[in-house]
């Protein structure tokens, strides 16, 4: 039968076989568990920086995290003074002592909340959303215009139209305030609900959106207003280019090319 040999290096990481033989996990996880369990207890754990150490991306990265959660084998608790979420601190153990033996998820004292989405949640006017448990109406120009939001405008609003948001979702929006201002991350908030973009995707786009960002260095609500503009008038120009025959065909602003219908030339 094969084998394989081992050449022992300098730099390497102990390790309970525990996790890597658990076959209720993924290889994913496992990879994930293994890398996290050969960081030092000062390094940067967060979503966002653990996914710039490979090629998966916040998204799947975030699916290994939660699935290691939910697993045992991770606990996240976010710190919370005086109603102000600030970071998050992870604690990783080489067996699943994290998970509850009665209920089968994680731990009732993990205080990042793992309340499922409300897929069939109603959405709310986009032009009158909520932004505070008093279910204050602001309309959608003072709402991008004022620049005094804070996180918890940014959870009210997630958690008005989508639900309580989950772990992860918790997580990010917290980095994400952090990094853009609540300001930004509202603005995406908001035009991921004129989109239609449900409860289960949701954590998902403002990623992407995110890195899209990134990549064309907007920081500010009058850049991101600015770029959908210019992408809007894109579509109109395209639209009248095909004498407005037929509806010009949708692109996501944050990808950059897209796969025509089968007998539409471009």
């Amino acid at each position: 039968m094969p084998k394989i040999r081992k050449q022992y290096q300098k730099g390497f990481t102990t390790l309970d076989n525990t996790p890597l033989n658990d076959e209720s996990l993924s290889w994913k996880a496992k990879g994930l568990f293994a890398y996290l369990w050969s960081k030092p207890d000062d390094w940067d754990y967060r979503v966002t920086e653990v996914a710039r150490h490979a090629t998966d991306g916040i998204g799947s990265t975030s699916t290994g995290v939660n699935e290691l959660e939910q697993a045992g084998y991770l606990k996240r608790k976010q710190k919370n003074k005086n109603g102000v979420f600030g970071d998050s601190v992870w604690t990783l153990s080489e067996q699943p002592i994290f998970k509850n033996p009665l209920t089968g998820n994680p731990s009732s004292d993990n205080a990042l909340t793992e309340e499922p989405y409300t897929e069939n949640r109603k959405l709310l006017n986009t032009d009158l959303l909520n932004t505070n448990s008093t279910n204050k109406r602001t309309s959608k120009n003072n709402m991008l215009n004022d620049a005094r939001h804070t996180f918890r405008d940014v959870h009210n609003l997630w958690e008005s139209n989508w639900g309580f948001p989950n772990g992860i979702a918790e997580q990010d929006l917290t980095e994400w305030t952090k990094k853009y201002g609540a300001d930004l991350v509202m603005h995406v908030i908001t035009y991921a609900l004129r989109r239609n973009i449900n409860s289960k995707g949701a954590d998902r786009y403002l990623a992407r959106t995110f890195e899209q960002y990134d990549k064309q260095s907007i920081k500010t609500v009058e850049q991101a207003e600015r770029s959908e503009k210019q992408h809007e008038q894109q579509m109109s120009r395209e639209y009248q280019s095909m004498g407005g025959r037929r509806r010009p065909v949708h692109v996501d602003p944050v990808k950059k090319d897209y796969t025509p219908p089968k007998g539409f030339d471009r």
